[in-house]
C-alpha cells in the first residue's frame, strides 16, 4: 500500500513532509509517494526512518485550534526512473 502526499514547491530541491505523516506510513507499514509538478517520488517504507532526510530542530505551531505542532522532515526530491 501506499500513501500519496501532493507537495505544491520543493525548497532548494527539498519537499517537505510533517513528522506525524512520517510516523503514520511507518505503523501502518505503507510506501510514501511524494508527487510535485507531475513528477513523483517514492520512498519504500523500510527506508522511512533512515537517516536519508534532514529533521528541522524547529517546531511549528498548527494554525488549527487544539492541534499538535509538528516538525518539518525534509527528503532530497528525485523522482522515480
Amino acid at each position: 500500500m501506499k500513501r500519496r502526499i501532493k507537495i505544491k514547491r520543493l525548497w532548494n530541491g527539498l519537499a517537505s513532509v510533517r513528522d506525524s505523516v512520517l510516523n503514520s506510513c511507518y505503523k501502518q507499514g505503507k510506501d510514501l509517494v511524494l508527487v510535485c509538478d507531475g513528477q513523483q517520488m517514492t520512498i519504500p517504507n523500510n527506508k522511512l526512518l533512515d537517516k536519508s532526510f534532514q529533521i528541522s530542530s524547529k517546531s511549528f505551531t498548527s494554525r488549527y485550534p487544539n492541534s499538535p505542532s509538528y516538525s518539518l522532515i525534509d527528503f532530497k526530491f528525485t523522482p522515480d526512473a
